[in-house]
């Protein structure tokens, strides 16, 4: 049964105010209205069940200052000082109420550091004041006056019962956290006349579902919709002119989105944490994704560039797994630093005419790449943008002539081969190993080669940095007469060569203080490594930084000879090998091309004999064998 209930209460300054109170259908909850007629009474006003925690519902007509708000804070679950202050009121009607200037502080609390009293701004009639709501704990529905235009900042912050606001059609401004922390609004209906909307405004409200966005929204500001956790819909206006830097930023139940026309760029962050979202639509307006835009969103597959975008900033796509294949138009011109790393099940990169730069590590493990082919007009791939993609069996740079920085397909387990035009005016293949169009440099080494010895060509001067990066198939390396240079750890991790040979009697250098060879246990690898040096060089390699740790052994020098009659000559460690020595010759000696004997030996009816050659200098000598029916003369060069 409902009761009604009126009071009638005299003012002490002789204002007359109506109070009306309405039983609900538990006689226990009622519902108040109380009309005020001047500022600052309200608390004389209201009819004593609130205060004995009766009345579900309050209704406030008339003018209140800061003075009333402050109470009317405090029966919507906090007081002045933003605690808790236990009530059953659960809705609060101040739709026919005006806020105006006079009164206390409505609230005294420390903002960012400092203690601050709030009070109702003297010309802003229009506005919702800031932080009028911050910390009530209780209230469950407010709606706001008739007449206000614009809802201050922080004006619902942590008001962690509320389920709903009703919002003026009117209102064109909603500051900055305005609704952050509410985190039982399951839905909120956004004013169609609103044209501004705060950053932060619906952080943290974890139980907001959906939201439409008014078209007269132009600008979208930082967090909006952090940690939303349940909204998985968001419906933006038909056109934006910005979106501000991490807007999105841990909008963690958005599935997917379009973004508007109007949009140039995604600014730093702004979608980076959305761990639902699966698919994106892109402005053709837009040029430029900025700094983790999408950064971790490892449930994206769909996503379409249009032929306007020129820029992907660093790590804009990283740790994105689930995209299987990527189409960049030719507007496209540079791809940032990671920019795709760790995109672990991207298939399918086509590469736009216009691409002009690839970034440091931009697409580092990505495994599942099998080929890479290159436009021809790009001019930079830096380093290790490829590095350790494990899938991938083949390089096509065709006529491209970009600078590739410190070996961008290090650790390309499966690569075994770079594909160069002819025509390429800046690279050449020799063997499947990449070099220079003039074969001075050696840049890439395919991990998958699968010949275990590698012969230099004879041109070759240095090896770039990491150019051999775990290259565990090869075993021996024999380098060209001009090796000279090497790179920053051009050998890191080729623990399975056993043998290297070099050619010049001064060592190859390396710039870098690292270690060249680099691997597990460098020391105990390069001991057990067999280092072949030109006769006579083996201290210069025994006092080398680089070379040191070798097992060096030296060769005579003597190119490796066979005569006319199957004699065989070669050297190493300094003993000079005659072999097929026919039965008839019994003497062997090496003589200068002065005609004196500088060693010699009896064969004996052997057909193998020896002689020593340390310490003879580099040039032209002969071998002459003696027998019994003559002799035989082979040219040798130390």
């Amino acid at each position: 049964m409902k009761k009604k209930l009126f009071y009638c209460m005299a003012l002490v300054v002789c204002c007359l105010t109506s109070v009306t109170t309405k039983a609900q259908e538990s006689e226990e909850m009622i519902n108040a209205v109380v009309n005020v007629t001047e500022p600052g009474k309200l608390e004389d006003l209201v009819p004593p069940e609130i205060w004995e925690d009766k009345v579900g519902s309050l209704k406030v007509i008339g003018n209140i200052n800061g003075t009333d708000l402050r109470f009317i804070r405090r029966f919507c679950g906090s007081d002045e000082y933003g605690g808790f202050y236990g009530t059953n009121l659960k809705t609060m009607d101040l739709s026919e109420a005006v806020i105006v200037p006079g009164g206390t502080y409505y609230i005294h609390i420390d903002d960012k550091g400092t203690v601050r009293d709030y009070y109702v701004p003297e010309n802003a009639p229009e506005l919702l004041p800031d932080k009028l709501f911050y910390n009530c704990f209780t209230i469950e529905k407010i709606i706001l006056p008739k007449n206000i235009r614009e809802i201050g900042i922080g004006c619902f912050f942590k008001c962690a019962d509320l389920k709903e606001i009703v919002i003026p059609d009117e209102v064109k401004r909603i500051n900055s956290t305005a609704f952050g922390a509410c985190i039982n609004l399951e839905t909120i209906t956004l004013p169609s006349k609103l044209e501004h909307l705060g950053g932060y405004a619906f952080t943290h409200c974890k139980s907001l579902n959906n939201l439409t966005i008014p078209e007269g929204v132009k600008h979208l500001h930082m967090r909006l919709f952090e940690q939303t956790v349940k909204m998985s819909t968001i419906n933006l206006p038909s056109h934006i002119d910005e979106i501000d830097q991490e807007c999105f930023f841990g909008a963690v139940a958005l599935e997917k989105i379009t973004i508007p026309e109007g949009v140039e760029l995604i600014p730093e962050r702004c979608f980076e944490y959305c761990s639902e979202l699966n698919e994106v639509t892109m402005p053709t307006t837009l040029t430029s994704i900025g700094n983790m835009a999408f950064k971790d969103n490892n449930k994206l597959s769909k996503i379409h560039f249009n032929n306007s975008l020129m820029s992907i900033g660093l790590q804009s796509f990283m740790g994105c797994e689930s995209i299987e294949r990527l189409d960049f138009p030719n507007s496209l011109e540079e791809i940032g630093n990671e920019a795709f790393r760790n995109c672990k099940n991207t298939k399918a990169i086509n590469f736009g005419t216009g691409l002009k730069s690839i970034g440091e590590l931009a697409f580092f493990h990505n495994n599942s790449i099998e080929k890479v082919t290159f436009p021809e007009g790009i001019m930079v791939v830096d380093y290790g943008a490829f590095a350790e993609c494990i899938g991938i069996k083949e390089v096509e740079l065709g006529k491209a002539q970009p600078e590739l920085i410190q070996n961008p397909f290090l650790g390309c387990l499966a690569l075994e081969k770079i594909n160069v035009s002819d025509d390429n005016q800046k690279y050449a293949t020799e063997d499947d190993v990449l070099y220079s169009k003039d074969f001075t440099k050696l840049y890439c080494y395919p991990n998958a080669r699968t010949k275990t010895t590698f012969v230099a060509n004879d041109a070759l001067v240095k090896v770039e940095d990491v150019a051999f990066w775990f290259c565990k198939n090869l075993k021996e390396i024999e380098f060209s007469p001009n090796f000279t240079t090497m790179g920053m750890r051009p050998f890191w991790g080729c623990g399975n060569i056993n043998k290297i040979t070099v050619k010049t009697a001064t060592p190859a250098v390396t710039d870098f203080n690292d270690n060249p060879f680099e691997s597990d246990n460098v020391v105990l690898w390069t001991s057990k490594c067999q280092l072949q040096v030109p006769y006579g060089s083996k201290a210069n390699y025994e006092a080398s930084q680089e070379w040191k740790t070798f097992n060096i052994t030296e060769t005579s020098g003597i190119q490796n000879v066979t005569a006319d009659n199957g004699v065989r000559v070669s050297a190493e460690d300094g003993i000079c090998t005659i072999e097929n020595i026919p039965t008839d010759y019994y003497l062997a000696q090496l003589i200068d091309m002065n005609g004196r004997t500088l060693g010699k030996t009896i064969i004996s009816g052997n057909t193998t004999a020896t002689l020593k050659v340390n310490g003879i200098s580099h040039g032209i000598y002969v071998i002459v064998l003696q027998g019994k029916t003559g002799t035989c003369g082979i040219k040798v060069k130390l």
